[in-house]
């Protein structure tokens, strides 16, 4: 049975790695794809989302949330190795974070 993603609006930070300015331009990107991303899961367009986050990841790596919404996207699509890699990337880089360490639990 397909979930429901259940996904919360999260706040982009860009990485420190970047000088300000370059993060400022880099988050003006991230955020309108974010929102596109949000927008074709609503509409159940996961192979939009999926396009969407992997936009973003290319701007920005280390954006744990944006991982943990790309596991889920994947997990939709039944692509379950790889959005059980995308789970473990975002529990690397944010162990805090309880959904990817729901589904790879689930996984």
């Amino acid at each position: 049975m397909k979930i429901v993603l259940w996904l919360q609006a999260i706040t982009l930070f860009v990485s420190l790695s970047f000088s300000q300015d370059s993060a400022t331009q880099i988050q003006s990107k991230i955020v309108p794809l974010f929102q596109q991303a949000r927008q074709a899961e609503q509409r159940r367009d996961f192979a939009a989302a999926l396009r969407l986050y992997d936009q973003i990841l290319h701007l920005d790596s280390n954006l744990a949330e944006v991982w943990t919404n790309k596991g889920l996207v994947l997990y939709e699509l039944n692509r379950h190795g790889e959005a059980l890699a995308a789970f473990r990337r975002a529990s690397e880089l944010r162990p805090q974070l309880l959904t990817p360490l729901v589904f790879q639990g689930i996984e």
